[in-house]
């Protein structure tokens, strides 16, 4: 009997030492706010290995191309299509060589990706519909691709590939960029006013598709090819419509002024004796382009941190530099007041 009440004593004390370990460990797991996110299981596609964190990051392993065959783009080409809603940030593993097109369109909820030095291709479809995505990183070790303040490029900085959602109403590109690739720009939703300066040479296919706001581009000399729907188009199943009230300034005889003239769009001459003076270049002359030039010169910038005139745009800085001296000052704000009243 004494032997029973014994055994049972033991087996009563191991389970409330169980008991009070597996409470111990369940509320250090519920306080622990470092603890690692739990990942879900790996799946695999060919070479790739890919999951979704309970942070909605998506990590992708493996070797090859994502998408390779670049043909499907719901859940049989993209393996994790039906989860994209999930989706807010892409680390794409070292060993991956290439992102098809596809690879993360409709992702409406992605806003950042890791392109690690492995990858030497990535499709100009792969980030289509992405409207919250805003940062694009790339390893400075890449050969092929970079990145500068989140936007994608080539290596040499000549070409731009995607610029993501940046929040912001306008976007001074590079001197080193002469071409714009298809789809660089599109879905950006901020974008008000674009000025390429006079080194693009190339406007890519959609490059400023279904950017809404975008209602003033501004288009140097030296642009020789604008392939089609790059500015001012709103994709539709049934034929791509017009932006409204969108506005083409540019140079008489150039690629500019052709396809303003091809698509429909308004057209407003840099070049025609009307602009001179038109500091803000919105085609008319008036007491507003002496406030903009006054505020350039003190040294104001617009709300992204520019400044209010590009004097790298030397056909536009001849247009406002007024007493041809070569320099902006308050002496050509003198000759502004004085060519407004005079034009009446």
């Amino acid at each position: 009997m004494k032997n029973t009440k014994r055994i049972t004593a033991i087996i009563l004390s191991a389970l409330m030492t169980v008991s009070a370990f597996s409470a111990l460990s369940v509320s250090a797991a519920t306080v622990d706010s470092n603890a690692p996110v739990a990942l879900a299981d790996f799946q695999s596609q060919n070479d790739i290995k890919w999951n979704i964190d309970l942070n909605g990051t998506l990590h992708i392993s493996g070797s090859g191309i994502i998408n390779e065959d670049e043909s499907g783009y719901d859940e049989e080409g993209i393996p994790w299509y039906e989860d994209r809603n999930r989706i807010k940030k892409v680390i794409v593993g070292e060993g991956i060589t290439g992102v098809g097109n596809y690879a993360f369109w409709d992702c409406c909820n992605l806003e950042s990706i890791e392109i690690p030095e492995s990858v030497t291709y990535i499709g100009v479809f792969c980030f289509l519909l992405d409207t919250k995505l805003y940062s694009i990183n790339v390893d400075s070790n890449n050969k092929y691709y970079s990145s500068v303040d989140g936007i994608l490029l080539n290596k040499d900085k000549t070409e731009i590939v995607k610029y993501p959602n940046k929040m912001q109403s306008t976007y001074d590109i590079p001197n080193t960029v002469t071409d714009i690739l298809p789809y660089a720009f599109r879905d950006d939703t901020n974008l008000q006013y674009i000025s390429l300066p006079q080194n693009i040479t190339t406007v890519g296919y959609g490059a400023f598709m279904d950017c809404p706001n975008l209602v003033k581009v501004t288009l140097p000399t030296e642009l020789t090819t604008i392939d089609s729907d790059a500015f001012g188009y709103l994709f539709r199943m049934g034929g791509n419509i017009h932006v409204n009230d969108f506005k083409i300034y540019g140079y008489n005889n150039t690629a500019a002024e052709k396809y303003a003239l091809d698509n429909g769009f308004e057209f407003i001459a840099l070049d025609d004796e009307a602009v001179t003076g038109d500091s803000n270049q919105d085609g008319i002359v008036n007491v507003n382009d002496v406030t903009y030039l006054q505020m350039h010169i003190a040294g104001k910038k617009t709300t992204d941190g520019s400044a209010f005139i590009d004097e790298t745009n030397k056909l536009l800085f001849d247009c406002i530099d007024m007493n041809k001296d070569g320099k902006l000052t308050v002496a050509d704000v003198t000759e502004l007041q004085i060519y407004i009243s005079t034009k009446g």
